[in-house]
């Protein structure tokens, strides 16, 4: 099984509490949205999903889209209803064999 790592720091803010990190496993890519992403101003929310479905599809190959959120967000049940709106859904950790900890958001490329 090939798994490949991936972390981007945004350039304008240059923070590595910031960096969105990625792994890219069986034609998936996963990816944890930082807890101290901001949306409001410059570059929001759906900019940054848009781009993150183009890297996944156009750049890696990847045909599936996985997005990590961790539950102790302050901002999770807006979060929630922002990926559900664009069309991502709830997708059960056990699927991926992953802990609780986290809430799982996909959709296909």
């Amino acid at each position: 099984m090939s798994v490949t790592i991936y972390s981007w720091v945004p350039e304008r803010k240059g923070d590595e509490s910031k960096a969105w990190r990625a792994i890219v496993s069986k034609n998936t890519l996963f990816i944890k949205v930082p807890d101290s992403v901001e949306w409001e101003g410059g570059f929001g929310f759906k900019e940054s999903v848009v781009a993150v479905m183009e890297l996944a599809e156009d750049i890696l190959g990847c045909g599936d889209l996985v997005v990590c959120l961790q539950k102790t967000r302050s901002d999770l049940n807006s979060l929630l209803r922002a990926f559900m709106f664009v069309g991502f859904e709830i997708v059960h950790p056990s699927v991926y064999k992953l802990g609780s900890d986290h809430i799982l958001v996909g959709t296909k490329l």
